[in-house]
């Protein structure tokens, strides 16, 4: 949630962040932010609704009840004061059966916190399952029929996927790094946008951060892309060069090249 990423105390109001987070990703196949600078995402920005990602990756499904939208959102709030305060509230807008008070002459065998976190727990997994079920995301597990030939590396990379590597600061000033990650940033989230583009996320690309050797067929076997965009960032006095070059993965050949030099007052430009 946002405010663990502040480092504030953890609170059952977190719990309900991440339960949304959960059913967002259960009924998308993509949590709320997948790509590009994540923190930031979540502490700034709102995800698009679970019918708009879900025509991004052209998922075909039983429709989302309103209703389900609502709870979501209303779980990944930035506020937690305008989030669900318990499952209970959850439970009554889906209108789902409460459990049977408890006689008052029956004392807890555990107690209150641990209470409330199991009862989040089994919240959470039943609506859990039940999305599954509804949506039809759960299917029953088909039975193996002999052996599988496995899959060539040819024939498991798609044509439209991408990997954007790090970018290379080359500047002597190494505060510079902080834009140079913000430009591989806003590539990749600008990427994502295209629904039939398969876009590495920048925590598996952070492994061949520059500085060591790079053997792009290697890169691009072991992330599963047919092509890879990499480049450099150098700043001198108030000017900025990037230079941008798109490989394909498979043949090692450049497909496309190009320098970007402006003074530093246009750097969102250059972005």
């Amino acid at each position: 949630s946002p405010q663990q990423l502040a480092g504030e105390r953890g609170t059952h109001l977190d719990d309900i962040y991440s339960l949304g987070a959960s059913v967002y990703e259960l009924l998308t196949s993509k949590p709320p932010f997948y790509v590009g600078n994540i923190d930031r995402q979540i502490r700034e920005k709102i995800p698009p609704s679970m019918t708009e990602r879900r025509k991004e990756f052209e998922i075909e499904a039983a429709p989302i009840p309103a209703v389900w939208e609502e709870w979501v959102a209303a779980c990944l709030a930035k506020n937690p004061g305008r989030r669900p305060q318990s499952v209970t509230e959850i439970a009554r807008q889906l209108q789902m059966p409460l459990p049977e008070a408890q006689p008052p002459s029956v004392r807890p065998f555990l107690p209150r916190s641990k209470n409330r976190v199991i009862a989040l727990a089994l919240a959470s997994l039943c609506l859990l399952a039940l999305g599954g079920w509804y949506f039809g995301f759960v299917k029953p597990a088909q039975p193996k029929v002999g052996r599988v030939a496995p899959v060539s590396t040819t024939t498991a990379i798609p044509e439209k996927s991408i990997a954007v590597l790090p970018f290379e600061n080359l500047s002597a000033n190494q505060e510079n790094a902080f834009f140079t990650d913000g430009v591989q940033d806003e590539i990749l989230a600008d990427l994502a946008k295209v629904a039939d583009l398969k876009v590495i996320s920048r925590t598996s690309v952070m492994l061949y951060k520059s500085g060591n050797p790079r053997n792009l067929r290697e890169i691009g076997q072991q992330l599963g892309v047919a092509h890879v965009l990499e480049g450099s960032v150098q700043r001198a006095g108030n000017r900025v060069r990037v230079m941008a070059q798109l490989v394909d993965a498979r043949t090692d050949a450049h497909l496309w090249a190009q320098t970007y030099d402006r003074e530093l007052a246009d750097v969102f430009a250059i972005q």
